[in-house]
C-alpha cells in the first residue's frame, strides 16, 4: 500500500473510533444538547440521534464478518424478545418496541463491524470526547451548587433534569477507563491534567448525591487493576490503582463538602439495600417450584400495592421496585409479560425496575433472560485472556454494573455497542 493509502486508512480508523466514542456517550451528549437548547427532551430527536450515531459507525467501518458464537446468541436473544413482543403486543409499549427493534441490533452490529485498528484507537479518542463532556458536566454542576447550594438530601438538578447527574456521571467512568488504556504517559503534564479533572468530576458527582455510578467506577477500576496484573501489564495496573485511590479520595472530599447529605444518603441506601437483599432471598426461596403462566400473578398482592412507599425518596422507591420485580419473577413464564409492561403492573406507576437483567426476565421471559446472561458470559470468557481486550472488557464491566441499577434493554444501546465490539475482538483473536 502507498503512503497516501495508509494515511487514508489511519484517518478512517480514527473517524470510526470517534464515531464509536460519540455513540457510546450518545445519551450524555443528547442531554447536554437538550439542556443548552433549553429543551426538556424530544422523542423524534432522541431516536434520530441514536440511529444516526450507530449508522455512522456502520458506514465508516463496514466489513464482511464471519458469525461466531456470541453473534448467534445475540440473534437468538433478539428473536426471543421480538417473539415476546408479538405474543404480548397488547401489553407492550410501542415506543419501547420501536427503540428495541431498531436501535439494539444497529448498536450490536455497529460494534461488530469494528476491526483491530479502530478499537486500538478508541481509548485515545474516547479520552478526548469524554473530557469535553465531563468539563461541561462539571461546569454545570458547579454552577448549580453556587445557585442552589449543597444542603439537605435533595438531588442536584442540572440542565433542568433531575436524573442528569446520574447520566453524566457515566462519562467519568468512560474517562477513567480511557486514561487507563490510553497512550498518555503517566508522568506527564497531560496525565496530571486528566487526573485533576477526574478528581474534580468524581467529587462533584458525589456531592450531587450520585451513588451507584461512582460505586460502579470504583469496582471497574479494581477489576481493571486485577486483570492487568493477571495479564502482566503492571504499568497500566498502577494507573488503574491510581484511578481507584483518586476516586476514593474524591468521595472523602465530597463528605467534607456535604457531610450530612452524603453520609445520611449513603446510610439509608445501605439499609435499603440490605432490605432488598433479604426480600430477594425470600423471593428466590418461594420461586423453587415450576415456572407458572403470567396470568397466575395477582397484581394487587405486589409489595408496592400492599405497603406504603414514600414516593419522595428514590432509594425507597427502588427498594419497592425490586420487591415487585422478585415477586413477579417466578410467574413471568418463558416469554414474559410484555416489553415495558412492568411500569403498568407495579403500583408505582411509570417506574421501571431499573435492572436490565430483571427487566428482561420479567418482561420478555426466561428464554431471553437466559440468553442475555449467556451472551455476556461468552464475551467476558473470551476476552479475559486477551491482553489487547482490556478497554472493552472494562467498559463491559462498567456498563453491566450500571445496568443493574439504571438499566433498561430499550435504552441499552451503549451496552450492546460494547458487546458487538467485544465480539469483534473475540472473533479477530489476539
Amino acid at each position: 500500500m502507498t503512503t497516501v493509502e495508509l494515511r487514508g486508512d489511519a484517518a478512517r480508523s480514527t473517524l470510526s473510533a470517534a464515531a464509536f466514542a460519540v455513540a457510546l456517550l450518545a445519551f450524555q451528549l443528547l442531554l447536554i444538547g437538550f439542556g443548552l437548547a433549553g429543551m426538556h427532551g424530544n422523542s423524534a430527536i432522541t431516536a434520530s440521534w441514536l440511529v444516526l450515531s450507530e449508522i455512522a459507525i456502520l458506514v465508516l467501518s463496514w466489513r464482511a464478518i464471519s458469525a461466531k458464537a456470541p453473534d448467534y446468541i445475540f440473534v437468538a436473544f433478539f428473536t426471543s424478545v421480538m417473539l415476546s413482543i408479538f405474543l404480548s403486543f397488547d401489553r407492550s409499549l410501542i415506543n419501547d418496541y420501536a427503540r428495541f427493534a431498531i436501535c439494539v441490533p444497529l448498536a450490536y452490529f455497529a460494534g461488530r463491524s469494528l476491526n483491530k485498528s479502530v478499537i486500538a484507537r478508541v481509548p485515545d479518542v474516547m479520552l478526548i470526547v469524554s473530557s469535553v463532556v465531563l468539563v461541561i458536566a462539571v461546569a454545570a454542576l458547579l454552577y448549580s451548587f453556587a445557585v442552589d447550594g449543597v444542603g439537605g438530601l435533595e438531588r442536584t438538578t442540572i440542565f433542568g433534569f433531575n436524573h442528569a447527574p446520574n447520566v453524566l456521571a457515566v462519562t467519568a467512568g468512560c474517562f477513567a477507563i480511557s486514561f487507563i488504556f490510553s497512550r498518555v504517559r503517566m508522568r506527564s503534564a497531560l496525565s496530571a491534567a486528566v487526573l485533576t479533572l477526574l478528581f474534580v468530576a468524581c467529587a462533584a458527582f458525589a456531592v450531587a448525591l450520585v451513588r451507584f455510578t461512582i460505586v460502579a467506577i470504583l469496582a471497574t477500576a479494581m477489576f481493571a487493576a486485577a486483570w492487568l496484573l493477571f495479564t502482566n501489564q503492571r504499568d497500566r495496573a498502577v494507573r488503574a490503582a491510581v484511578v481507584f485511590l483518586l476516586c476514593i479520595t474524591s468521595c472523602g472530599a465530597a463528605v467534607y463538602l456535604r457531610p450530612s447529605g452524603v453520609i445520611n444518603f449513603t446510610n439509608e441506601a445501605i439499609a435499603d439495600a440490605k432490605d432488598a437483599i433479604a426480600d430477594a432471598k425470600g423471593a428466590i426461596a418461594d420461586a423453587r417450584g415450576a415456572i407458572q403462566k403470567p396470568s397466575a400473578v395477582s397484581p394487587e398482592r405486589l409489595p408496592s400495592c400492599t405497603e406504603s412507599a414514600r414516593l419522595g425518596r428514590s432509594v425507597e422507591i427502588r427498594s419497592y421496585l425490586l420487591k415487585d420485580a422478585f415477586f413477579l419473577l417466578p410467574t413471568s413464564g418463558l416469554l414474559g409479560y410484555g416489553l415495558g409492561s412492568f411500569s403498568s403492573i407495579t403500583c408505582l406507576k411509570g417506574h421501571e425496575v431499573h435492572n436490565i437483567f430483571l427487566q428482561t426476565f420479567i418482561e420478555t421471559g426466561f428464554v431471553a433472560g437466559t440468553l442475555l446472561i449467556a451472551l455476556f458470559i461468552a464475551l467476558a470468557a473470551g476476552l479475559m485472556s486477551m491482553p489487547n481486550a482490556g478497554f472493552l472488557l472494562s467498559c463491559l464491566v462498567l456498563y453491566t454494573i450500571i445496568g443493574m441499577a439504571h438499566g433498561s434493554i430499550t435504552i441499552a444501546m451503549p451496552l450492546f455497542l460494547i458487546a458487538g465490539a467485544a465480539s469483534a475482538v473475540r472473533a479477530d483473536g489476539r
